[in-house]
């Protein structure tokens, strides 16, 4: 039985879809952005995610072109896959990743004309998995990051078990792919049917939900003529960090250095 309720836990996602279509807002970066020399667009994804949706997404994408774009998600859920769709689009375009949405901002000005201001928003469900794809993803104070599972309204039948199983690994293989926590089903499995289970701070930092700009970083032994060093390598928003500790005559050596984007 709970190997049945475990794997139901994935169809439950496109059970909320087809009530609503998602809206795709694309603007040009604001001049806050422009005098800052910030070259990524705003996209704004709001509403349920309907099957359309990738397409749609793609085709911003598409608009954007090589410039990057912030991608602002404030969504209830909806398509299990579309969401997944959308994820990977996001990831192959090189995308960053808000929870919540953009407001004008009339209180800060430049030449006369408005900025935009991001405003907390709520990212649940399928959204939650889009949401995996950007390069770097952000939540910022008052935006919320939930799951769930479902069951099936008739009770989990073979022939339900059977496809959960394969949604199964499809979820697990593109939490994996995202770099993220594979903790990250457990707390959707583990969360009942009714109810979202709102992701705390430190669990969306901690299972790599949320990474601020800061990619984890990776390390390595590396050999070299004489020896053997340590290397750390992490990738960020704004540049290549490494650093390298090498042990010589019982003193250890440290140098780090810093690429910018």
């Amino acid at each position: 039985m709970r190997k049945i309720a475990l794997v139901s836990t994935l169809l439950a996602f496109s059970a909320t879809a087809s009530a609503g279509t998602m809206s795709v807002r694309v603007e040009r970066p604001d001049w806050y952005k422009l005098l800052n020399q910030i070259s990524a667009w705003n996209v704004v994804l709001s509403g349920e995610i309907d099957a359309g949706a990738p397409a749609r997404v793609a085709q911003a994408l598409k608009q954007v072109g090589n410039d990057g774009a912030d991608v602002y998600l404030d969504s209830p859920g909806g398509s299990l896959v579309a969401g997944m769709q959308m994820g990977r689009l996001l990831r192959k375009a090189g995308a960053n990743t808000h929870i919540g949405s953009l407001a004008v901002d009339n209180e800060h000005k430049f030449a006369g004309k408005p900025g935009v201001k991001p405003v907390p928003g709520g990212c649940f469900s399928a959204c939650s998995l889009a949401f995996l794809g950007g390069e770097y993803r952000y939540a910022m104070d008052g935006s919320q990051f939930g799951v769930h599972r479902f069951s099936s309204p008739s009770g989990p039948t073979e022939g339900d078990l059977d496809a959960a199983q394969v949604i199964s690994a499809s979820i697990g293989n593109y939490i994996r792919d995202m770099e993220v926590d594979q903790g990250l089903f457990g707390l959707m499995a583990s969360q009942g049917k009714e109810g979202i289970r709102i992701l705390t701070k430190s669990e969306l930092t901690g299972f790599n939900v949320v990474n601020n700009g800061r990619k984890r970083p990776e390390w390595s032994i590396e050999a070299i003529e004489g020896g053997q060093y340590l290397r750390g390598v992490q990738d960020t928003v704004y540049g290549q960090g490494k650093a390298v500790f090498l042990c010589e005559q019982r003193r250890i050596w440290m140098q780090s250095f810093y690429q910018i984007c």
